[in-house]
């Protein structure tokens, strides 16, 4: 099972070329489940981005969470989505009823697995403020995730930290952030870590042809991470494989499309057993788009 995060830049410059150029490489790359950040709700004026999505992958559910409130003025509106082969059982999103996020957001879906239970949590956490991405953290883990805990846990998207970030440390079991605990595997340190390398960086000031105007004296982040956490007694899946996409300009238009690399992990979690079922309603939570 490939699980892929992938935040696409909103942004205005070439972003009609850039979202063909998202398209061909998700199309490549061929994962069963996509946690995309920073979409816009349309993708050109009275375009919604899921009917796009519908209309140029193969992914037969689509799902795309509109923030509420103004946009940023330099940006579009936007949200979070999952392009996804499973049908999607029920969606939980950190915003519902009014609840305020302080700029980091978190959306949760299950999909539908006959013999185990599987969520994916799709997030994006503040860039700005290091005390929100800590204090979002720990209510997206406690509210969202703990609340209803699954077999299989995946954690995913642009966190915005990097190194020995408080809540790097608290994915990582080692510290609590606000008294509260969790522990997750980070696949890609885990990864790189058996073959005796560093995990690369996904937010690349260096190399990606997006940040090449610009001087920018802090180094290059590995900010989009995939995390995994294993219910007892089920067996944690094995990590067959990780890597980036989005890195070379091979697509058709010869473009980096974003100003993040996206990440995937290939998992064996088993799919021969999934019940192919109507995804269900969401669960009434305040859920748009």
């Amino acid at each position: 099972m490939r699980i892929t995060t992938y935040n696409i830049w909103n942004a205005k410059r070439n972003w009609s070329k850039r979202l063909a150029a998202i398209v061909e490489e998700l199309a490549a790359l061929d994962a069963d489940v996509v946690a995309l950040q920073e979409v816009p709700v349309e993708a050109a004026p009275g375009l919604p981005i899921d009917r796009y999505f519908r209309e140029h992958t193969s992914y037969p559910h689509v799902l795309h969470l509109p923030y509420p409130g103004p946009a940023d003025k330099r940006e579009w509106p936007e949200g979070l989505a999952f392009l996804s082969k499973l049908p999607i059982e029920n969606v939980r999103i950190n915003w519902a009823d009014d609840q305020p996020t302080d700029n980091s957001w978190a959306a949760r879906i299950l999909v539908c697995q006959a013999d185990s239970s599987l969520s994916i949590t799709n997030v994006h956490l503040d860039w700005r403020h290091a005390a929100s991405r800590e204090r979002h953290i720990v209510r997206i883990v406690r509210d969202l995730i703990d609340a209803r805990p699954c077999d299989v846990d995946l954690l995913c998207g642009d966190l915005n930290d990097d190194s020995d970030a408080p809540v790097l440390q608290f994915l990582d079991g080692r510290a609590s952030l606000d008294g509260y605990r969790t522990r997750w595997r980070d696949l890609a340190a885990e990864w790189h870590a058996a073959r005796g390398e560093s995990p690369p960086v996904t937010l690349d000031f260096e190399h990606n042809p997006r940040w090449k105007s610009m001087t920018i004296a802090n180094p290059s982040k590995r900010v989009d991470r995939i995390y995994l956490r294993t219910a007892e007694p089920a067996s944690p899946p094995n990590t067959l494989r990780v890597g980036l996409f989005g890195k070379h300009p091979t697509n058709r238009l010869g473009i980096i499309p974003s100003d993040h690399y996206g990440l995937f992990v290939d998992l064996d979690v088993p799919l021969t057993s999934v019940t192919l079922a109507p995804p269900l309603p969401c669960e009434g939570e305040g859920v748009g788009g």
